[in-house]
């Protein structure tokens, strides 16, 4: 997708106005793209300020209804445009006269402690970051990150794992993904004002800067890629170009283009390699030096919609080529040496990729495949696109906006095992010890407990 294909469609991505082949697919761009994905925090403040003021004012929430519903009501018309075009009339008359007669300020949220079952707690204010296969929140050591939204900044947030209550928060705005290297540093792309960037380490226990490196003073100059921790070092993708830095102090260690005329997949690790794939060709570089160790050219090679998906599980690299208009590929190769093991055509696009053993693709529904061979095991109906998740010998899946619930699936059989209800949300479950974190579209992050049945 291309920045032009992106900005036409970003009203009607914001007011959820899209199928969902094409709702990814903008959100795989936007986790790729800086400008577009400004653009997109933009529209979706404006939103949210609209809907502030709807449930400020007696009669303005059932106006704001029945704009989300004519904006699902023209996706089957076809008339994108004029319908947006007569959204931002009726939001901007609304807007003006709640101005009139009341002021809306914005307060930090409140931290929430639901006491029923089945959450330990619940966070508000959170920012719903963009789906597909990222995983959100971070959890590391006793603290779970995330990012709030605001009307001027999005901030860096950490909570207690085990109560919710906040520690600390950035008093910048952050951009794009955020990880945590081990259990005391989280790195960050901070934005300006004027938005340029710079890539920072905080503590994790004070949410104190350990460093902090300007994007001019990195190799290639690009600062828009998912980070990666990898032994001793910070690494991303942008464009056709990987880098990496010293998680302790910053500086640039090692840079290099390999594929210029595709999007590459998030750099994979496993302490002393980094892979990475392209729409040509599959990499293992050195973490310490950026040297490729081998180079492995795909069968079918050309342009791809999207940035490929990458997994590693001991000998085994998975890759999830993704097509939205035909067929997408899945290939599995020996991790050590490049060698293609097997290969299978899928034939529905695909959202997101697991591989424990066994490798496990969310597309339209849920479905298995035989690590070891590739053979289909087995395929399960079900909705929504967020990662899917495997611990406590279960997978887990959350279910979409028509049917917001997290799914325990058996994961020998795709058999459904038990159901809870929660928001909708595309960020899939993340799970540490008996708690799943969950950020759902309402704005709010919560701790699941896991060890009840639904």
């Amino acid at each position: 997708m291309n920045c032009k294909t992106c900005c036409d469609q970003l009203d009607l991505y914001v007011l959820d106005g899209l199928d969902l082949a094409a709702r990814v697919a903008i959100e795989e761009h936007l986790d790729c793209c800086a400008d577009c994905r400004s653009k997109a925090d933009a529209a979706a403040e404006l939103l949210g300020g609209f809907a502030v003021l709807a449930e400020s004012a007696g009669g303005g929430e059932r106006l704001f209804r029945r704009v989300s519903c004519e904006v699902r009501a023209g996706r089957r018309r076809e008339q994108y445009k004029r319908l947006v075009l007569a959204v931002g009339r009726v939001a901007a008359v609304f807007v003006v006269g709640t101005l009139s007669v009341r002021l809306v300020t914005w307060r930090p949220p409140r931290e929430e402690t639901d006491a029923a079952e089945p959450f330990a707690w619940k966070h508000g204010g959170i920012d719903r970051i963009h789906g597909g296969d990222v995983t959100y929140p971070i959890v590391g050591g006793d603290t779970v990150l995330a990012v709030e939204g605001e009307a001027v900044c999005k901030r860096l947030v950490a909570l207690d794992r085990r109560t919710g209550r906040t520690t600390w928060r950035t008093p910048f705005s952050v951009a794009g993904c955020a990880t945590v290297a081990d259990s005391g540093r989280a790195f960050a792309w901070r934005e300006s004002m004027d938005r340029t960037r710079s890539l920072v380490a905080l503590d994790v226990a004070s949410g104190d800067i350990l460093w902090e490196r300007n994007a001019a003073s990195l190799p290639g100059g690009r600062t828009d890629g998912r980070l990666v921790a990898a032994a001793g070092s910070v690494c991303w993708t942008s464009g056709g170009r990987v880098t990496a830095v010293s998680a302790g102090t910053g500086k640039p260690s090692w840079s290099r283009c390999l594929d210029s005329g595709t999007c590459l997949s998030a750099p994979v690790t496993d302490g002393d390699a980094v892979y990475i794939a392209s729409g040509r060709a599959l990499y293992a570089l050195s973490a310490a030096t950026g040297q490729i160790r081998w180079e492995t050219a795909h069968r079918q090679a050309g342009s791809l919609f999207t940035a490929p998906l990458l997994r590693r599980d001991g000998a085994m690299l998975v890759l999830a080529q993704r097509r939205y208009a035909t067929s997408s590929r899945l290939a599995c190769h020996d991790a050590g040496t490049g060698v293609l093991r097997w290969e299978q055509e899928v034939g529905t696009p695909i959202y997101s990729l697991t591989v424990t053993g066994d490798v496990y693709l969310r597309s339209t529904g849920v479905c298995a495949f035989s690590g070891h061979t590739g053979e289909p095991v087995w395929s399960t109906s079900v909705t929504g696109c967020g990662p899917l998740a495997v611990a406590r010998g279960k997978l887990f899946a959350v279910e979409g906006r028509d049917s917001p619930r997290v799914l325990a699936l058996d994961p020998r059989t795709g058999r459904r095992l038990w159901s809870r209800s929660v928001g909708s949300s595309c960020s899939g479950l993340v799970i540490a010890g008996d708690t799943g974190y969950l950020g759902t579209r309402d704005g709010a992050l919560y701790a699941l407990r896991m060890e009840r049945r639904g």
